[in-house]
């Protein structure tokens, strides 16, 4: 059991020699080094005596590992292509890299044809991602990666709920009456959703990090449970998203999810993770995660205005 539950996304396979751990320290120090930041040297210190956990599944999707071929994916293609495009959408709509927008808008058209068929959008659409900042950054590796990505979406949110519980079981093995806070990133913040809806028990803190929880038709529709509502066991639930980031296809969640009386909503907090925006070492280095986190384990209330960066505002619901 932990007090802080870690739930990893996309792309993270090739941890499973030691089953996430590294990745799990490298989660834990920057959001260390992130409450040292902003709550000083005294909350890091109480923070390095918390337990946390990195919930690893990674190793599910070994065995699609080396598959390259959208068109030879064992995932629901239509997600496939439909998430695809709308990654390309999300580049076009606001990017701040001129090149990014320029590249998404030339294939968007391509996109739109009806003649094309499912395997043919799907490759425009992941040629365009390759070719966008921070996606090229994986170098030769980028085509794969962005298959890998899609395939693991799909695999996880397809009709085959084979994967789907076999990850959100590996959380719950990990919770316990002391669980405070569940972070989860990209794919993870879907895990952390779900699985906060089947904790029998109050959960101080939610946070989603680059989260395409917002995506209509492709994630949102497909959540469990449908309809999507706000988990009755989170009280204060953070969703914290970097304008770049297009794997977090809506940032904006509060008119898809209305807190229960009780609960707070941070909905649309922003963060900047400069050149890695999806990194979720960058997000947890977040002052407004660093914030949070440190609150739910310390016990210690924010003080009025503490949460500092640009965001919109919580969400409370009245009685």
């Amino acid at each position: 059991m932990a007090s802080v539950i870690f739930v990893h996304g996309i792309g993270q396979e090739r941890h499973h020699a030691d089953g996430g751990a590294a990745l799990g320290e490298s989660w834990r120090v920057a959001l260390q080094n992130a409450i040292r930041t902003c709550r000083g040297t005294e909350a890091a210190l109480a923070f390095q005596d918390v337990s946390v956990a990195m919930t690893f599944y990674g190793d599910l999707f070994l065995a699609h590992a080396g598959m390259q071929g959208v068109e030879d994916l064992d995932v629901d293609s239509e997600i496939v292509r439909a998430l695809a495009a709308e990654w390309v959408a999300r580049a076009e709509a606001s990017a701040r890299s001129p090149d990014d927008r320029r590249e998404a808008r030339r294939v968007q058209p391509e996109l739109d044809a009806e003649v094309q068929g499912t395997g043919a959008v799907a490759r425009t659409a992941v040629e365009a991602l390759c070719r966008m900042r921070w996606f090229a950054q994986a170098g030769f590796s980028a085509v794969a990666a962005v298959n890998r990505a899609l395939r693991q979406v799909s695999a996880y949110l397809g009709d085959d709920q084979t994967i789907r519980n076999r990850v959100r079981d590996r959380v719950l093995a990990l919770t316990g009456q002391d669980t405070v806070a569940i972070v989860g990133h990209s794919l993870g913040s879907v895990v952390a959703f779900e699985v906060a809806h089947l904790l029998d028990r109050p959960l101080p803190l939610l946070v989603t990090m680059g989260s395409p929880l917002g995506i209509r038709n492709i994630v949102y529709d497909r959540l469990d449970p449908q309809p999507p509502t706000f988990p009755t066991s989170v009280r204060h639930w953070l969703n914290v998203a970097d304008r770049d980031d297009i794997v977090a296809a809506r940032p904006d969640l509060s008119s898809l999810f209305r807190p229960p009386p009780g609960a707070t909503f941070d909905a649309d907090e922003r963060a900047d993770n400069r050149s890695e925006p999806h990194d979720a070492t960058r997000y947890l280095s977040a002052q407004s995660v660093a914030l949070a986190v440190s609150t739910a384990t310390s016990g210690v209330p924010l003080a009025a205005g503490a949460m500092t960066e640009t965001r919109r505002g919580p969400r409370t619901s009245q009685p």
